[in-house]
C-alpha cells in the first residue's frame, strides 16, 4: 500500500557553506513564520559544524527560497518524492551492527508465516501507528540514513539447526502451529522495530532488515528473503 505522506520538500543548510550566524536566522524564521505542516530536524554535526534540516509542502517551498535568496543563504533541496523512491530509500538503510548482516525480506512470503506462529508482530504494528507512524515518516523525509528492523526467529523446542533440518524435511509449508517465534526487535533510541511498518506503507515489496546468522539461515530455508540486492522492491 502506498501511504498517505504528502509530497513537499527537504532543504538542508549547513554552517560549513553558510557561517553559524545565517544557520541560527534561518531556524528563527522557520520557527516564526507559521510554515504550516513543516517539520524541522536540528542534527549536530562536528564540534565546528552544524546542519539544519526543514520539511515543508509544496506550497511553501517559494517561502523558504525566497528567504534564501534575499539572505545569501545556500541550501540544499531534496523533493519528498525522489526522497521516498523505494531504491533511494533501500540505499540509506544503514550498515547492518556487529554480529548481524542485512538482507531483504519478501513481504508477502513473510506475513503470510506470521498467521499461525508466535510473534510480536501485531503489537509492533499497533506501536507503529498508534506512537510512531509520524517519526519515522519524518525520518524518512529526512534524507538521512535510517536502521533497519532487526528481525529474530526462533525455535520453540530445540536449536536453528533442528529448524533448519525440520523444514528441509517437512518443507517451509508445513510448520506446526507456534513451532516457531518471530519476533521484531527495537536496538537503537530510534523506533526501528518499526521500520519494516514505515517501509512497507511507502510500496517495498522486500523490505531491509537486520538478522543474526542463525534467523539469516533460518529465513533461506523458509524462502522469505529475496536474492535481489534491490530489484524488485
Amino acid at each position: 500500500m502506498i501511504s498517505t505522506i504528502r509530497f513537499g520538500s527537504t532543504y538542508k543548510i549547513n554552517s560549513q557553506e553558510n557561517g553559524f550566524d545565517k544557520v541560527w536566522n534561518f531556524q528563527k524564521f522557520t520557527n516564526r513564520n507559521g510554515l504550516e505542516n513543516t517539520q524541522i530536524k536540528f542534527k549536530e554535526g562536528s564540534p565546528k559544524a552544524v546542519s539544519y534540516t526543514v520539511i515543508v509542502p509544496d506550497h511553501l517551498d517559494h517561502k523558504i527560497e525566497s528567504y534564501c535568496a534575499s539572505n545569501g543563504i545556500r541550501y540544499n533541496k531534496l523533493p519528498t518524492q525522489s526522497i521516498l523512491n523505494p531504491s533511494a530509500v533501500v540505499q540509506r538503510i544503514e550498515s547492518a551492527p556487529r554480529n548481524k548482516q542485512k538482507a531483504l525480506l519478501n513481504v508477502e512470503k513473510f506475513e503470510q508465516l506470521l498467521d499461525n506462529q508466535m510473534s510480536n508482530f501485531k503489537h509492533c504494528e499497533y506501536d507503529y501507528n498508534q506512537y510512531y507512524k509520524n517519526i519515522l515518516n519524518s525520518m524518512l523525509k529526512y534524507g538521512d540514513k535510517m536502521p533497519a528492523t532487526t528481525l529474530s526467529i526462533e525455535n520453540q523446542s530445540g536449536t536453528a539447526a533442528d529448524l533448519i533440518e525440520y523444514i528441509h524435511k517437512h518443507g517451509a509449508n508445513n510448520l506446526n502451529e507456534g513451532q516457531i517465534s518471530i519476533n521484531f526487535n527495537q536496538k537503537t533510541d530510534d523506533p526501528d522495530h518499526c521500520t519494516y511498518f514505515a517501509l512497507r506503507d511507502i510500496g517495498l515489496k522486500n523490505i531491509p532488515i537486520y538478522t543474526d546468522t542463525d534467523t539469516y539461515k533460518i529465513c533461506a530455508a523458509l524462502g522469505i528473503l529475496t536474492t535481489n540486492r534491490i530489484g524488485n522492491i
